[in-house]
């Protein structure tokens, strides 16, 4: 008697379709593509390391690092470093200044202290010397910062960069910082602000200057006395904003290109010690 299994193979049939049998053949392929490994990217070069954003900027600003160190330092090209300092240091303005703003608000309340200081450049051109950026007083080429203090030693505001060789009291005013103090010095009723004798004419409150053949008297001294020692918090000032390297030991990059880094690490100063 003949045995049917008839049944059976039916059963071995579905089951092997579900299983992967002949009638699966057609999606072998997709599935072997699902499951065949990817294939890896480029490697990096060794010690390369991703230039963190923030780091890398204010590297720039607070040790003047050049642009090939930092190049070195984090394992990418110099243009890298050059784009991402420039798209970085407007974006710290940008975020920084409304703090700045309520600060300066606040300090300029009181009494200032106004100074200046340059900032080295460099002889990098034929024409520095002509061209006004060589300062005879301090030795060296570079741009007239003028800053204003607060009597808390902290930094509130600092002019547009001038010329090395222009005078301070001209700097002020060039620098927009007079237009800004207009109607809060002394004269006009406001909290004013202590200078140096560089700064006669201004309006601010300064020492008096000894004339020619002629010895001061004593309360004279005893007003110079108090003036030098209520004006010694923006030397502290301006020693603390010279920790910012790119101020005090050589700018390298373009000139025209100087006021947005000052005004960058201005923010930061401010930012720092607010």
């Amino acid at each position: 008697m003949a045995c049917d299994n008839t049944g059976d193979l039916r059963g071995q049939a579905v089951a092997g379709s579900h299983y992967g049998g002949p009638d699966q053949r057609s999606s072998r392929p997709a599935r072997a593509r699902r499951l065949r490994p990817r294939r890896p990217g480029p490697k990096p070069p060794p010690g390369c390391q991703p230039l963190p954003h923030g780091a890398g900027g204010l590297l720039y600003l607070r040790q003047n690092l050049s642009q090939a160190l930092l190049a070195e330092l984090f394992g990418c090209s110099r243009p890298t470093v050059s784009r991402l300092i420039t798209r970085l240091t407007p974006v710290i303005t940008t975020v920084l200044t409304p703090n700045a703003e309520r600060a300066a608000d606040r300090d300029l309340r009181s009494t200032v202290r106004v100074d200046g200081f340059v900032a080295p450049t460099g002889d990098r051109r034929k024409d520095t010397y002509t061209s006004g950026m060589y300062s005879g007083k301090r030795h060296r080429c570079g741009f007239n910062i003028q800053v204003v203090g607060s009597i808390h030693g902290r930094l509130v505001l600092t002019g547009a960069p001038q010329p090395g060789a222009m005078h301070d009291a001209k700097a002020w005013r060039q620098s927009g910082l007079a237009a800004i103090f207009k109607g809060r010095l002394h004269a006009d009723g406001g909290p004013g602000g202590f200078a140096d004798t560089a700064y006669t004419g201004t309006g601010l409150c300064v020492p008096v200057r000894r004339q020619k053949g002629q010895t001061l008297t004593e309360s004279a001294r005893d007003y110079n006395r108090a003036i030098a020692s209520r004006r010694a918090s923006v030397e502290r000032v301006i020693a603390h904003l010279r920790n910012w390297r790119l101020l005090a030991t050589g700018y390298r990059g373009l000139l025209d290109k100087f006021p947005p880094f000052l005004d960058a690490v201005t923010k930061l100063e401010i930012y720092r010690t607010s």
